[in-house]
């Protein structure tokens, strides 16, 4: 079996590819970063081929590959509709596409649970949870429409799983962005701290991956760690394994919500990403978790690792 994996030097894409060859299959590596794709190279049963997805002819990309796993995104709470539609949007069509061209047999789509995100709490989230009227944000959008688009490919059989805020040692976003606001001595918490958030440890997330790309599975999925965990505690463990001084200020979740919506109004003028965003203030004021009897039952996977477990493997002391 040969694999494609897109997004390949991204932080699941460097835990799953190690995974994959020790299963015995053969990975077609692609991603942004040359210097990291070389080293997932360096084992005789990966390939690593630059290339984007958006604009390249993908028909060599995708030569004798039986499985494409689609991580590759724009993971971001900010920047414009134009950069997420050509990312998000088209690289994911083209790439269906030349995989039903090419005679792939599966297409693995990570979306994410960010298409859930609104101002009220959601728990115990299943795949087919009712969405929000509108989406949070241009991310989410994309995301959304992007997995519209695997939903209804009939050409090739496809599974979409929705992992909720990976972190890992390769993080680039999630925890740096955390980290920013832990960097300023006070962390903003909207509705006295109650939300609740679900990380996942970047392992099960890539074991999630291998499961879904070896196995016959087909249908939508959400992936989470083992438990949520309160927002506020998740940011103090941050900061006290950074030995950061952190003041934790609850306030109004109108009030931060005013606050995120004249911060991106400033990032909009001035080009540059907000510290703190409606989405951000979302997360930090609402409760998002997700009920994993449904991935158990579709994948036979369970998530192995505790929030504070994936804290540790993320940011060693």
């Amino acid at each position: 079996m040969t694999v494609l994996v897109t997004g390949a030097t991204g932080g699941i894409g460097r835990t799953l590819i190690p995974l994959l060859a020790a299963h015995g299959a053969a990975v077609v590596a692609t991603g942004r970063d040359v210097a990291i794709g070389r080293t997932l190279a360096a084992g005789s049963t990966v390939r690593f081929r630059r290339a984007d997805l958006a604009s390249d002819d993908l028909g060599p990309l995708l030569r004798g590959v039986s499985v494409v796993v689609h991580l590759a995104a724009r993971s971001s709470p900010w920047g414009s509709q134009a950069a997420f539609e050509r990312d998000n949007v088209r690289a994911t069509g083209r790439l269906l596409d030349a995989a039903a061209a090419a005679g792939v047999g599966r297409f693995v789509h990570a979306s994410t649970p960010a298409i859930f995100a609104e101002r009220r709490h959601r728990l115990d989230l299943l795949a087919n949870s009712p969405l929000p009227a509108r989406p949070v944000n241009h991310y989410a959008r994309s995301k959304l429409v992007a997995e519209c688009l695997v939903r209804r490919e009939r050409r090739l059989a496809t599974l979409i799983l929705r992992p909720s805020a990976v972190i890992g040692p390769h993080d680039r976003s999630i925890l740096p962005r955390l980290l920013r606001v832990l960097s300023r001595g006070v962390l903003p918490i909207g509705n006295d701290g109650v939300a609740l958030f679900h990380p996942t440890d970047v392992r099960d997330a890539a074991a999630a991956f291998c499961v879904a790309a070896l196995g016959p599975h087909v249908g939508v999925a959400n992936i989470a760690g083992r438990e949520p965990v309160l927002v506020v505690d998740m940011a103090r463990a941050l900061a006290g394994r950074l030995d950061l001084a952190v003041r934790v200020r609850f306030l109004s979740e109108p009030l931060l919500n005013a606050v995120g919506t004249a911060a991106e109004w400033w990032g909009a003028t001035s080009g540059r990403e907000p510290p703190i965003t409606r989405y951000s203030v979302s997360t930090l004021s609402w409760s998002r978790t997700f009920d994993l009897g449904e991935a158990a039952g579709l994948l036979g996977w369970r998530p192995a690792y505790a929030p504070a477990e994936a804290l540790a493997h993320a940011v060693p002391r």
